[in-house]
């Protein structure tokens, strides 16, 4: 505000300095020792005396008789029309300077003789006092900034400081850190402690969390493992029923039935096994230095080539050199004929299924493609998801429990590989697992 105050004045002065420029009191004053010289010696000047005396006032002047001869002249005022300098407009500006004319009667004793006209720089008419006003300017900007810096550290120690902390604190939550707070400085924002109790009581249910979860998913391993036995004696007692040869066409028939649906049944307990055996860390994966060639010729023997129901060719190509890897070759059969059997799954009725191998930029690539139903777009974020089988038909969706892919990416992973897949509705599906850059 003083400032501002400060600012006012200045302007308010330098308006009243302009106005005192323009005053012919102040005009007449200030060249009044000239005029006077000039009454006293018209019509002879001395040059070099006006000239001297002009110079030490800044001042130009022109000087002429009543018939507009010109006897003296140092300005920028023409000499061919003296009247219309006399009546031009009073101020004017000269090489980036503000300048006032004015012009006053030479007289001798008796009569006018003569005319003058000056050009006054407006400069030697002011008053500066402009150094004064700056000065107090910028003592009062220095305490200004003072005063703002004093401000800003405190608002910076007070506040920014604290929300920072607890910034940091929050992401390190979403990342799964949980650390509480605890401030250096003096001052502390009554946030940090509803965030500690937050913390503590976030901890305290993701522990009972886990603990259930840890409860659930052994709960499952130990279900999936006590139904596997009994469930391969009603498999056994069915295989052994469908041999009898008495046994009528319709008959076979429901067995046969009885037979596939045991056979549904197993994998999904298979499925679920495994992926409680994963989700505890138990399923074990064993890496071992192996040739790439080799195994995979192995794995493409154990793919069934034909299916009952539907007409889907199936052709492998292995053509890779036989390179060392590091795999767990139990694994990725899983991998493999849990792919196959879920392209097999998603082919209508005829179709096929591609398994290649191949070296891409140092690295073994494997490629499973079908020419099934596809993916829609929304499903494709989610399908490595466990028990997400996405917009399927109820008929597909009893075929399964959603846990193929996602067991198939967790083996994968263990392998420091990576599975991408790329498909389109109606268009069939590809998977790429690409395992680590060899060396």
């Amino acid at each position: 505000m003083t400032t501002i105050l400060t600012l006012t004045g200045l302007f308010v002065r330098r308006e009243q300095n302009i106005n005192d420029a323009h005053n012919i009191n102040t005009l007449r004053a200030y060249t009044s020792s000239i005029v006077n010289m000039l009454n006293e010696e018209f019509p002879s000047i001395d040059q070099e005396n006006i000239t001297m005396r002009l110079d030490a006032l800044e001042l130009k002047c022109l000087v002429s008789d009543l018939s507009s001869n010109i006897i003296f002249n140092n300005t920028s005022f023409s000499t061919s029309d003296i009247g219309h300098d006399l009546y031009q407009d009073q101020t004017y500006s000269l090489t980036h300077e503000d300048w006032i004319k004015v012009s006053f009667p030479i007289s001798n004793d008796t009569e006018i003789v003569g005319i003058v006209i000056f050009e006054v720089p407006t400069k030697v008419l002011t008053t500066n006092q402009d150094g004064f006003f700056l000065i107090m300017i910028v003592v009062e900007v220095g305490l200004m900034l003072i005063t703002l810096g004093y401000l800003l550290i405190n608002y910076q120690k007070t506040y920014l400081k604290p929300l920072h902390q607890l910034n940091l604190a929050l992401l390190d939550v979403s990342n799964g850190i949980y650390r509480t707070i605890e401030t250096e400085e003096p001052f502390s924002i009554s946030s940090f402690t509803y965030y500690n109790i937050m913390l503590e009581k976030l901890e305290n249910t993701l522990h009972t969390q886990a603990d259930y979860a840890k409860s659930r998913k052994q709960l499952i391993a130990n279900i999936s493992h006590e139904i596997r036995t009994p469930l391969s004696y009603v498999k056994l007692s069915a295989e052994l029923l469908s041999k009898e040869s008495d046994m009528s066409d319709e008959n076979k028939k429901y067995v046969d039935t009885i037979l596939n649906k045991i056979t549904e049944i197993n994998n999904i307990i298979e499925d679920l096994f495994r992926y409680s055996k994963q989700d505890l860390d138990q399923l074990v994966i064993e890496l071992k230095e192996t040739y790439a060639k080799d195994m995979f010729d192995r794995i493409f023997e154990n793919i069934t080539f034909t299916t009952k129901e539907k007409n889907i060719i199936i052709e492998c190509h292995n053509q890779i050199e036989n390179i060392l890897i590091n795999a767990d070759e139990n694994r990725l059969v899983q991998v493999v004929s849990n792919m196959v059997d879920n392209a097999k799954k998603h082919i209508p009725q005829e179709g096929y299924i591609h398994l290649k191998t191949e070296i891409d930029e140092n690295h073994l690539v494997l490629i499973i493609e079908d020419s099934g139903e596809g993916i829609e777009p929304q499903d494709l974020p989610y399908i490595f998801e466990p028990f997400y089988q996405g917009s399927q038909d109820q008929k597909t969706k009893k075929k399964g429990a959603g846990l193929g892919l996602a067991i198939c990416d967790y083996i994968i992973g263990k392998h420091d590989g990576e599975i991408f897949v790329y498909s389109e509705k109606g268009k069939g599906t590809k998977f790429v697992i690409k395992f680590p850059e060899m060396i």
